[in-house]
């Protein structure tokens, strides 16, 4: 069988990083927000460059995503279970769409459900992704200790509408 359910954390311990120096020599602009990330996809698959490089091979990962999205409009998955807002309501459905929109558009690999984590942050770490998800603080030694003169910055999440700040937590 297979459990389903949202993710137990929030946005806040999980980030995105971004290769600069890869970006750099591309010329391709960090996102601000959901159109730029879009552009952004776009941008990468034109240098055959994976935009994010990431694992869903235990599947739960994926909603890290969606609430990545949610936090932009204001709520994150708990506020389900607290009552808050209904997976009818027209922010959840905003989110699920902006996901869509982000997944139709190729922002991850199409290996993303069959690889492991490992396989993940290398296709990052050997310039085949220009971002990875960092997940939580214990990894940022891990990314430390591998950037051998490389600049990797801490990305918020652009995924909010055009003219709305830029919230990183």
């Amino acid at each position: 069988g297979h459990i389903y359910g949202f993710s137990g954390g929030s946005s806040g311990t999980v980030d995105l990083i971004a290769n600069m120096d890869l970006l750099d020599s591309l010329g391709i602009d960090m996102p601000t927000n959901y159109n730029e990330f879009l552009d952004f996809i776009q941008a990468c698959h034109s240098n055959n460059i994976t935009p994010v490089a990431d694992s869903f091979k235990e599947g739960f990962q994926t909603a890290l995503y969606f609430d990545f999205v949610l936090t932009r409009e204001g709520y994150n998955l708990w506020d389900i279970d607290k009552g808050t807002i209904s997976a009818t309501d027209d922010v959840f459905v905003k989110a699920a769409e902006k996901v869509k929109g982000l997944v139709d558009a190729g922002m991850f690999s199409p290996s993303a459900f069959t690889i492991s984590e490992e396989d993940a942050r290398l296709s990052f770490l050997n310039n085949e992704a220009a971002m990875c998800r960092l997940p939580g603080t214990t990894w940022t030694d891990y990314f430390d200790s591998r950037a051998e003169g490389r600049t990797f910055k801490l990305v918020g999440y652009p995924f909010q509408d055009e003219g709305q700040p830029q919230d990183t937590a």
